[in-house]
């Protein structure tokens, strides 16, 4: 009993010291925004954000699932935590280096020609990729250690030192588009290497036998992961693909902002996520069920919870912040509310199943609400123009949380069956 309650607290512990930490990036993530606009002004934000493209874009897709399959293996197998870090570390990497020498190449091309004058930066600002990668990939492992203190803390360097180095630059007064990349740059290569000093010596106590058999596993896993991540972003992203080509720029203009309030509810899911994954990861599968269905049930409260007060906030939100030419965006914001709430649901589901080993039902969950958001946008978009887009967002959501309850029953249905078989045959 004194187990358990203690387990209780620990959990909670866990949650909110990861909820506060989120909201402390997001918060960092404003101010960055707010100061990199007022530094450098339209042109060289967009400049800015032209170069960051790139980097991000790989860290989404191109790291292929690695920091979550390190959490899981980690999760799965303590006793060779050691070699799983080394071996997480340096192919983590690899990667990384071996995709910016690939993109150094490309970094013209990619760019094309209005924006190749920043080839330049781009190309020195691909150094983020491997950092990245390795500093992500070992965060990995501390989460799947649930060590969750230092993985808060670690993970909210990058955007504290990014804020300082930018306030740096204003009381020097010498920011332009070339040193705020560059104090970005500092930013995540400084917490990486914390965290890389943090492992020390485990980094290099690993052999070649090793490397190729927890490299091949942690390859493998990171790319059962790494497919519903890939359909979660695309669907993610194909709203304003179809907005693009269906709408006018007021009406893109009005779905942008009230996506980014709705958006600022996801610090509660997200770290439900975080502090769920290695948790369910490390116990049986049919323990791991039950506690999949604990924490589902325990997240609809906080969840809503904030949504509603996100809804409660958007008028002033909207008439403070964004101005009151942007008040024909406050229907499309509730509906993207609730919307949001729906995806946060799915989102613990889908990582639900993913930390019992399962990636296809986030894959096909994601899958389907795309061809369900394509064609229901092509429906509501002409007579609802902005609305229509949010209300074929939310039934795309809901169609995908629809689909991964029905693959969480199976999986429930299939450990009381291996159960019953179990029982018979003794």
């Amino acid at each position: 009993m004194l187990t358990r309650a203690m387990d209780f607290v620990g959990a909670r512990r866990d949650y909110v010291t990861t909820f506060v930490s989120t909201i402390i990036i997001q918060a960092c993530g404003v101010i960055t925004g707010i100061l990199t606009a007022r530094l450098l002004g339209p042109v060289g934000k967009g400049e800015v954000a032209t170069v960051l493209w790139l980097p991000n874009l790989m860290v989404s897709v191109g790291i292929l699932g690695l920091p979550q399959a390190a959490a899981f293996l980690v999760s799965r197998q303590r006793d060779r935590g050691d070699a799983l870090t080394a071996v997480g570390f340096w192919i983590a990497l690899a990667s990384g280096v071996v995709q910016a020498a690939i993109l150094y190449l490309l970094v013209p091309l990619i760019l094309g020609p209005r924006a190749v004058h920043l080839a330049g930066i781009s190309r020195l600002f691909l150094l983020y990729i491997p950092v990245a990668y390795f500093g992500l990939t070992l965060l990995g492992i501390d989460q799947g250690h649930q060590k969750f203190g230092r993985y808060n803390l670690l993970r909210m360097l990058p955007p504290l030192l990014y804020v300082f180095g930018l306030v740096f630059l204003i009381l020097a007064k010498n920011a332009n588009v070339t040193s705020v990349l560059l104090v970005n740059l500092a930013a995540q290569l400084i917490a990486s290497a914390i965290r890389a000093w943090v492992a020390g010596k485990r980094l290099f106590h690993v052999r070649w036998p090793a490397i190729l058999e927890y490299g091949r596993d942690m390859f493998e896993q990171g790319f059962v992961f790494f497919w519903p991540a890939l359909a979660g972003i695309v669907l993610m992203k194909t709203d304003l693909a179809l907005l693009i080509h269906l709408e006018t720029s007021e009406q893109l203009g009005y779905y942008t902002a009230a996506m980014a309030i709705a958006m600022g509810q996801t610090g509660v899911s997200t770290s439900l996520i975080q502090v769920s994954f290695p948790k369910v990861s490390s116990i049986s599968r049919p323990e791991a069920v039950t506690m999949l269905r604990r924490h589902l049930a325990k997240s609809l409260a906080p969840i809503a919870g904030m949504a509603l007060i996100v809804a409660l906030l958007s008028p002033f939100i909207i008439k403070s912040l964004f101005g009151p030419s942007f008040l024909p965006a406050l229907p499309i914001t509730y509906v993207l509310i609730a919307a949001i709430s729906i995806w946060g649901i799915g989102q613990v589901l889908e990582n639900g199943l993913r930390a019992m080993g399962y990636g296809a039902p986030g894959a096909l969950a994601n899958g389907i609400g795309i061809l369900v958001l394509a064609a229901s946008s092509l429906v509501l978009v002409k007579p609802l123009r902005g609305l229509g887009m949010a209300v074929s967002m939310g039934l795309a959501l809901l169609t995908a949380v629809g689909i991964l309850g029905i693959c969480l029953r199976r999986v429930s249905l299939e450990c009381d069956l291996e159960a019953v078989e179990s029982t018979h045959g003794r």
